[in-house]
C-alpha cells in the first residue's frame, strides 16, 4: 500500500493496517491488531512554518487555480487552530515552468523557480493589486506573531489576520495558464529553495528553525530533466507522453496500449532526473529531515475505492491526426486540455517522507477538502495535540470516546530506540511519575471527538530533541 494517500477524513492516516517497526518492550500495552493511525508530534511546538506552493501554470489549470484562490482561506483557518493561533508563516509561490522545456511560445513564461510577488494573470480580481502584492516588495508573504498571539510583522495589505493573508496569497497564486506544458515541479521547487535564502528560516541570524512544507499543485506528473534533449522537436499534442515513456517503468510492457501495473520512477534515464535525487535534496535541506513536509494535489495512480491502477496507455492522435500514444486522463470532460495524468513520480517522492506527506486528488470539484487535509498535516507536524478521525471506542459504558492508544518518544538521534510513555495513572492530583500522557476534551479541536492528548514531562525533559509517536486504533 502506498504510504501517501488521499485522506477523506480530518486525520492523517499514515499506517493503515501496518505494524509499527518501532521496538516495544511492553507487548501487553500494544493495541490489538487492526486499523491504526500514527501521528508524530514534536516534543516542543514549532509555530514557524515556511510554505512553498509550486503551482502548475500550463494551459489546463485555470479552474484549479481559481479553486485554490477561492478555498485558500480554509487552509489558513485550519492552521489557525494550532495552539497559539495562526502560526508564524512565510508563503511563497512558484510555477512548474523551467526555461528550455520545449516551450518557446512568446506568450509562455519560463520562471525557473522564481518566487512570484505580483498579482497573477489568472487572478481576475479587481481588488488585487495591479502589481506587487507584498507591501515591502519581498517575494513572499510574512505573518509573524509573538507568544501571546499579537501580530508583530506582516507584509500584506490591510489589517493583519487570516482573511487578508489569504486574499494576498490568492492574488499571487493565480499564476495564469501561459506556462510550459512540460511541467517540472521538482526542479522548480529545488531552484526556488536554492535561490531564495531569505525565504527559508534555518535557525541562523537570530531566526528560528522553521518547518518547511513543499506543496505541488499540478494535473500532470513531474517531468524534471537533467538533459533538455528530451524536449527536442516538441510540436505534437502528444509530446508529453515522452515524459512517461522515459521517466516511468511499469511491470511488463510499458509502450503498448493498456492498463499498467506497479509503475515507478525510472531512476536511470538519460534525460529525466531521478526522484531519489530530489528526495535527498529536500531531506537534507533542513538539519532535521522530519522538519520537511511534502504534499501534492495531483492525479491519482490507483482508484481510491477499488485499488485498481489508473495508469493506462491509450491510442491517440496528435494535432495533425498522426497516430501515437497518450495516458488516459482522469476526470476529463472530453475537451483537449481537461483531465489529469497519474502522478507516479510525485507519489514516489511523497513516499520518501513517511509521516510527513499527504496526497490529495486534483479531480475534486473544488480543492477545499484537499487544502484542509494538507493544513491538517502541517498542524500535526507543528505539534497540534488534537486527535481527529474515527477513533475506536474501547469502553461503551463510559460517556464519550475512550480511545486505545500507545505513545512513544522517538529521539532524533540516528539509530536511537523509541521509549514507551505510560498513560498517567491520574490527573487529579497532578501526576508525579513523569513522563506520562492523558486525554482531555477541547472543543477548539473542531474534530469528531474533540479530544487532544497531553504529554506531561518534568521541566528537563522538555528540552529533548525528538517526536512523540501516538498510535491509536481506528474503527
Amino acid at each position: 500500500m502506498n504510504e501517501a494517500m488521499r485522506l477523506p477524513l480530518g486525520l492523517l492516516i499514515l499506517a493503515l493496517g501496518m505494524t509499527s517497526c518501532v521496538k516495544r518492550e511492553v507487548a501487553e500495552n500494544v493495541p490489538d491488531p487492526g486499523p491504526q493511525a500514527d501521528v508524530y508530534l514534536p516534543v516542543n511546538l514549532n509555530r514557524n512554518i515556511d510554505i512553498l506552493f509550486v503551482v502548475d501554470d500550463s494551459g489546463s489549470m485555470a479552474a484549479e487555480q481559481a479553486s485554490l484562490k477561492t478555498n485558500f482561506p480554509k487552509f489558513i483557518e485550519r492552521l489557525a487552530t494550532i495552539p497559539g493561533g495562526l502560526p508564524n508563516v512565510r508563503l511563497g509561490v512558484t510555477t512548474t515552468s523551467i526555461t528550455g522545456s520545449g516551450c518557446g511560445n512568446a506568450g509562455q513564461s519560463d520562471k525557473d523557480g522564481r518566487l512570484q510577488n505580483t498579482t497573477g494573470s489568472g487572478a481576475g480580481d479587481a481588488t488585487c493589486p495591479s502589481g506587487v502584492v507584498t507591501t515591502d516588495n519581498a517575494n513572499f508573504l510574512i505573518h509573524t506573531s509573538d507568544d501571546d498571539g499579537n501580530v508583530i510583522n506582516h507584509n500584506y495589505a490591510g489589517a493583519a489576520g487570516a482573511a487578508n493573508l489569504a486574499k494576498a496569497f490568492g492574488c499571487m497564486a493565480a499564476v495564469g495558464v501561459n506556462g510550459c506544458g512540460f511541467e517540472q515541479p521538482f526542479e522548480a521547487a529545488r531552484k526556488a529553495l536554492e535561490n531564495n535564502p531569505d525565504f527559508i528560516r534555518n535557525g541562523q541570524n537570530g531566526e528560528p528553525d522553521a518547518l518547511l512544507a513543499v506543496i505541488f499543485i499540478t494535473d500532470e506528473d513531474d517531468c524534471s530533466v537533467t538533459d533538455l534533449g528530451l524536449f527536442a522537436n516538441a510540436t505534437s499534442g502528444l509530446d508529453n507522453h515522452r515524459c512517461f515513456e522515459n521517466g516511468i517503468v511499469c511491470k511488463g510492457d510499458n509502450q503498448n496500449a493498456g492498463v499498467k501495473e506497479e509503475c515507478r520512477s525510472r531512476e536511470d534515464d538519460q534525460f529525466i532526473t531521478p526522484v531519489q535525487e530530489y528526495a535527498t535534496f529536500f531531506r537534507e535541506f533542513k538539519s532535521n529531515p522530519r522538519s520537511v513536509i511534502v504534499a501534492s494535489i495531483s492525479g491519482e495512480t490507483v482508484d481510491s475505492v477499488t485499488g485498481e491502477s489508473l495508469v493506462e496507455v491509450i491510442d491517440a492522435v496528435d494535432n495533425d491526426n498522426n497516430p501515437g500514444k497518450d495516458l488516459k486522463k482522469q476526470c476529463s470532460d472530453g475537451t483537449p486540455l481537461s483531465g489529469a495524468d497519474p502522478g507516479v513520480r510525485i507519489l514516489e517522492l511523497l513516499n520518501q517522507f513517511p509521516g510527513r506527506n499527504t496526497f490529495q486528488t486534483i479531480c475534486d470539484a473544488d480543492l477545499s477538502d484537499a487544502l484542509s487535509q494538507i493544513a491538517e498535516l502541517l498542524a500535526i507536524a507543528a505539534g497540534s495535540p488534537c486527535l481527529q478521525g474515527p477513533l475506536s471506542d474501547t469502553d461503551d459504558a463510559t460517556a464519550g470516546i475512550q480511545p486505545e492508544c500507545i505513545v512513544e518518544f522517538q529521539p532524533d538521534a540516528p539509530g536511537a530506540e523509541a521509549n514507551q510513555i505510560p498513560r498517567c495513572s491520574s490527573t487529579t492530583p497532578a501526576p508525579t511519575e513523569l513522563p506520562c500522557w492523558f486525554f482531555e476534551t477541547d472543543t477548539t479541536c473542531a474534530s469528531e471527538t474533540d479530544l487532544k492528548i497531553n504529554i506531561e514531562r518534568a521541566s528537563g525533559q522538555n528540552n529533548q530533541e525528538g517526536s512523540d509517536r501516538v498510535t491509536c486504533l481506528l474503527d
